[in-house]
């Protein structure tokens, strides 16, 4: 691993080109790969923002993931397949921010995940929903005291808008 030693200079670095960057930080130069990191820090913070504004996760949180994305995309990118280490690595940070995003969204939405399904896999309703239109008056006064029951319990246990949606 010669060129770990190469030390590079700031106006040798601006002569190269990504793709030459990349293939030199692939080697274990250490410049090459801060000078990568530098050179796209304005492309990821542009993309962290588009995901923080309309996702809502932490914006220094997005920008750190977007880095990791880069540098693996350095350590990934393979020339021969012709792939520019620009649409390959502008490609990584996207998959990389649209996971945490994701990720992100499922934990926050936890309690709608880990709900109970009313229809089968058919789209028809359970047997586990009461059948309203029971015609014996002791079923309809045990299901309308269960009812009652599982709306306190709503009402105590979710978050206020998750219960008034649950009240709709």
């Amino acid at each position: 691993m010669e060129n770990k030693a190469i030390t590079l200079t700031e106006s040798e670095i601006a002569l190269l080109t990504d793709d030459e960057l990349a293939l030199l930080a692939q080697k274990g130069n250490d410049d090459a790969i801060t000078a990568l990191i530098v050179r796209y820090k304005p492309f990821i913070k542009m993309v962290a923002r588009k995901y923080f504004i309309y996702r809502g996760v932490d914006s220094d949180d997005l920008v750190q993931e977007a880095t990791l994305a880069l540098i693996k995309a350095v350590q990934h990118h393979d020339a021969s397949k012709g792939t520019k280490f620009k649409s390959f690595a502008s490609q990584c940070i996207d998959n990389r921010l649209r996971d945490i995003v994701r990720l992100n969204h499922t934990i926050n939405n936890e309690g709608f995940n880990s709900s109970i399904s009313l229809t089968d896999l058919d789209g028809n309703e359970t047997d586990k929903i009461t059948d309203s239109s029971s015609t014996d008056p002791l079923d309809q006064a045990i299901s309308n005291e269960a009812m009652e029951k599982i709306v306190d319990i709503a009402k105590q246990e979710l978050p206020k808008k998750q219960y008034d949606v649950l009240m709709l």
